[in-house]
């Protein structure tokens, strides 16, 4: 019994050694700095604190902007400085020196006007990282960490496992149980126990080298303070990280998903930051320092899809977020810290065609600045991390062609001030760019023709903003910096080397044959002749011109078809109408959504055998029509949503854009036909209502194609 005992003794005077090492080796560390801490604050002995929780006699009744009314008399004096913390009245604090003091009806008016720093402190050295949440503001501290108390009594454990397997010493330290084998030998839990706490060690001492070194990196408020030396400044650095702080990989303090219409494009996609700021005051004796800056962590994914020719721009508010005061004393001074953060997002596309693009990135960055009363000059911070796999890049596509450019992106807006009255106002973003010109490409061997320049490009923008006088007299509004940083990823992509020929490439023989219709030459007749391009891989299967006696396939309303079609079976068919064929249904009515997917080649003009202009059809597209609701005429009052419903692709007049309702019909020729001056119809059609994307580029070149014989 009494060697267990001594053996307990043993085990506590190993820990109480352990702790007070830490704690004590730390406080010699700081001891033996040069900067300034909170013991050499001087604060003026004409300075008057007031905070929520003194007196209500001592507090004020209503907050003005140049007075403050008490109900009993304050006992201020001329050039006092009064320093409010988070009051009612004033939620983001003040500091204002008195002018006066007057008895009126109902209480005592205090007149006042904007006070300084140096009004309050004669000398001071505050610095404070804060990391902004979800719920608010939360400070990263200097003292010794958990992480590092957590270190040393898993140590002493590991020792006191060797020694006395059925008594814990965590359960003392820590309060966590850790279950040992009772009979004194060491089963294999036990090993295994033993085994993952020294490989924890070595990874907490490896993830406290970490957080120093980044710790380093990160802190650039201290260049320039006064009486220190650069070993002092690093030492200092390094205890500005929460050795506790371990951000994971795919979560944020702040994210938000997002879908963006308008007009005809979509951006879409989600996006997460992780933010710090790091605030400095250095003041000696009148003179003062005034930095701020932030630490952003971002990651986002981002997709924009443009359907047809645009050009506009746009800006959206993902969110606006005015987060909790935070308040800290020095001296017995309250400090009030007001954060509010947004995020915008940001589109500017001048694009002729469709277009489609993804991009995802991740970065870090600091950014902010310094001011000198001394030089009453503002010095900028910029320290983008060094940028390695942190996007993988940007994707993009297009049905048919795409002229022009593109630019997407999302930025995170932080403004921080003291007392709501005076701080930095910084906006860091990155856009996705993209630029050039691509068509689907004639050419056997290629799928797209063109070239495109992509990038991936930070932006800062920045400025000090001074509601009030606060830091100096002489301190006004000013920009810090507005620019676009270098790219952070780039490419240029080319179809070939010589991307120009490609898309003026064309030709017939193997890669192409022209069709030519033919009921003017048979039946010797004025008619408009037309012609369209038929692919490599794709075959005429059928042809039937009427003898304008008999119609084609026995339909009289029939005088010319031509199907082209693939080994698939997908189908694009020319139609030659004397009149529409009808056949309604009279029960099933369609819903449909047209989008332009390109330009067609057919201009209208004057048709064979006629004086009549048809250009007042306007412009002819190759359009994509998708069946997005069905309806009942007989049964129901409203259409039913369509998940999968067919696609198929006719040439029309732009006219025919938007969404379409119509009774279906054979084909639905004669919904999507048109005049000149009988009907006619040129649809891509594939028998499971859908195309793969070969096919899709195919049938896209064939209706393009289509126009009046040369």
């Amino acid at each position: 019994m009494k060697k267990w005992i001594q053996r307990i003794i043993f085990i506590i005077l190993i820990l109480i050694v352990i702790v007070m090492v830490s704690v004590l080796g730390y406080q010699k560390l700081y001891k033996d700095k040069k900067q300034k801490q909170e013991g050499d604050v001087i604060v003026k002995e004409n300075v008057k604190v007031i905070t929520s929780d003194m007196d209500k006699k001592k507090k004020p009744i209503n907050v003005n902007d140049d007075n403050l009314v008490f109900e009993s008399n304050p006992k201020y004096k001329e050039g006092d400085v009064i320093v409010a913390g988070e009051i009612s009245g004033a939620e983001n604090g003040f500091i204002r020196k008195v002018v006066s003091v007057k008895k009126a009806t109902g209480g005592y008016v205090v007149e006042t006007q904007s006070a300084l720093l140096t009004d309050v402190f004669e000398k001071a050295y505050i610095e404070k990282r804060l990391k902004l949440t979800k719920d608010g503001v939360q400070e990263v501290s200097n003292n010794v960490s958990k992480k590092d108390t957590d270190k040393a009594v898993e140590t002493v454990q590991m020792m006191s496992a060797k020694m006395e397997k059925n008594y814990s010493v965590i359960e003392m330290a820590d309060k966590k149980k850790d279950s040992s084998s009772s009979d004194g030998t060491e089963t294999q839990d036990d090993s295994k126990s033993k085994e993952d706490s020294d490989k924890k060690t070595q990874k907490d001492s490896k993830s406290k080298e970490d957080d120093d070194k980044k710790t380093r990196n990160d802190s650039k408020l201290k260049e320039g303070s006064s009486e220190e030396t650069q070993d002092d400044s690093k030492s200092k650095e390094s205890d500005n990280e929460d050795p506790e702080k371990e951000e994971p990989e795919s979560e944020y303090d702040f994210g938000k998903a997002f879908e963006e219409t308008i007009d005809d494009v979509t951006i879409s996609g989600d996006m997460g930051v992780d933010l710090e700021v790091e605030l400095m005051l250095d003041i000696n004796h009148g003179n003062i320092k005034y930095g701020m800056a932030m630490y952003r962590k971002a990651g986002a994914n981002l997709s924009v899809d443009l359907k047809e020719s645009m050009s506009k721009e746009h800006e959206k508010q993902l969110f606006e977020k005015k987060l909790p005061n935070y308040t800290f004393v020095v001296a017995g001074v309250p400090i009030v810290i007001t954060n509010q953060l947004e995020s915008n997002l940001t589109g500017k596309i001048g694009i002729e065609g469709n277009w489609n693009m993804s991009l995802s990135w991740l970065d870090e960055q600091t950014v902010g600045f310094i001011y000198d009363s001394k030089t009453n000059k503002v010095k900028e911070i910029k320290d983008p991390k060094e940028q390695k796999d942190i996007s993988d890049g940007i994707e993009w596509s297009t049905i048919a062609s795409a002229k022009g450019d593109a630019s997407a992106g999302i930025d995170i807006h932080l403004i921080t001030k003291l007392y709501g009255t005076c701080g930095g106002d910084i906006s860091a973003g990155i856009f996705g760019n993209a630029s050039g010109e691509v068509s689907l490409s004639n050419r056997e061997d290629q799928y797209y023709a063109g070239t495109v320049n992509l990038s991936i490009v930070p932006n800062l923008t920045g400025k000090l903003v001074v509601d009030l006088p606060l830091v100096s007299e002489e301190l006004m509004e000013v920009e810090i910096f507005n620019k676009d940083l270098p790219a952070i990823w780039e490419k240029e992509w080319k179809s070939s080397w010589k991307p120009e020929d490609d898309l003026n490439y064309s030709d017939t023989g193997e890669q192409w044959n022209l069709y030519k219709t033919r009921y003017g030459e048979v039946n010797n007749v004025p008619a408009t002749e037309f012609q369209f391009k038929i692919p490599f891989g794709w075959n005429v299967e059928s042809e039937g011109v009427s003898d304008g006696l008999t119609g084609v396939d026995g339909v009289s309303e029939i005088e010319e078809k031509v199907v082209l079609s693939n080994e698939r079976g997908v189908t694009v068919t020319f139609w030659s109408l004397t009149h529409e064929l009808g056949g309604r249904s009279g029960v099933s009515m369609l819903q449909a959504d047209i989008t332009k997917v390109d330009d067609s080649e057919f201009v209208p003009g004057f048709p064979d055998g006629t004086n009549t202009d048809f250009s007042t059809l306007g412009n002819f597209i190759v359009a994509k029509v998708h069946i997005i609701g069905e309806l009942d005429m007989k049964r129901d009052s409203d259409f039913t949503p369509v998940d999968s419903g067919a696609t198929f692709y006719a040439v029309v007049p732009e006219s025919y854009l938007g969404t379409r309702e119509f009774v279906g019909q054979a084909g639905n020729v004669d919904e999507f036909s048109f005049d000149y001056p009988t009907p006619y119809a040129f649809i891509a059609e594939a028998p499971d209502g859908t195309f793969t994307a070969s096919e899709e580029r195919d049938v896209v070149k064939i209706l393009k194609s289509f126009k009046v014989a040369e």
